[in-house]
């Protein structure tokens, strides 16, 4: 079957103007995956979609070490460093993507990986890095991996998803705008840079991600995020 991509940029448009509707920063590798996911399905389910959680995570085989991860740009465009987390949650819209049918196909809305972009369910998993995932999927609001209402897999839930969802994606936003701030500072201030490049991993540990890849302070480093703790 054809591929109708008229259908695809409607869902497109669509998806666009839901990430308007939820703090910005969601270009930095974080661990408040299941609050977009959460958020943006929200956002879907309003106009009428079909929303899903999708979520790899660790595989049960035996010697699988290595948790989910993925390779995100620098910054400054020159390489990639690797984003781990415990897990790694989404949201997928099941919708008819051919012409001349209603056959449907699940296209993943991750703006962690992806931006503004859709991406097929099978690109979502093979950007994954880990060839051991478990991959598992629910319809959005039922239980996920013994996650009731599917919200996250980090233990007990909020009682209300929609203000931790969004006080954690506001609390996100405000640290990338400091950390835009910041990086106008140093161009003015060569001092600041070297002071930063002395003490930023001990002084600004919650943005050393940002630091690394913003303000180029350091050779790239390995970045992690860890869903399942909850740090950022």
């Amino acid at each position: 079957m054809e591929l109708d991509f008229g259908k695809i940029e409607q869902y497109s448009k669509a998806y666009k103007k839901w990430l308007k509707q939820i703090p910005s920063g969601y270009d930095y590798d974080n661990c408040q995956c299941c609050c977009f996911a959460h958020l943006l399905s929200n956002a879907a389910e309003k106009e009428g979609f079909s929303t899903y959680k999708v979520c790899a995570l660790l595989s049960e085989r035996e010697g699988n070490k290595k948790g989910v991860s993925a390779y995100l740009p620098l910054a400054d465009g020159r390489g990639f460093s690797e984003a781990k987390w415990d897990y790694h949650m989404a949201f997928a819209l099941e919708v008819p993507v051919y012409k001349d049918s209603q056959k449907t196909e699940f296209l993943v809305a991750d703006p962690v990986l992806f931006g503004e972009q859709l991406v097929t369910l099978k690109q979502w998993k093979q950007t994954l890095s880990c060839p051991d995932y478990a991959f598992i999927m629910a319809r959005k609001g039922m239980s996920l991996q013994g996650s009731p209402r599917g919200y996250w897999l980090s233990g007990e839930e909020p009682a209300d998803l929609d203000a931790h969802a969004m006080g954690e994606l506001s609390a996100l936003e405000n640290r990338v705008k400091k950390q835009e701030l910041l990086s106008e500072a140093v161009k003015t201030n060569p001092q600041l840079k070297k002071n930063l490049q002395k003490n930023y991993l001990n002084h600004y540990k919650p943005l050393k991600s940002m630091l690394c890849r913003g303000l180029n302070l350091a050779r790239p480093i390995q970045k992690t995020a860890n869903c399942a703790s909850r740090e950022g």
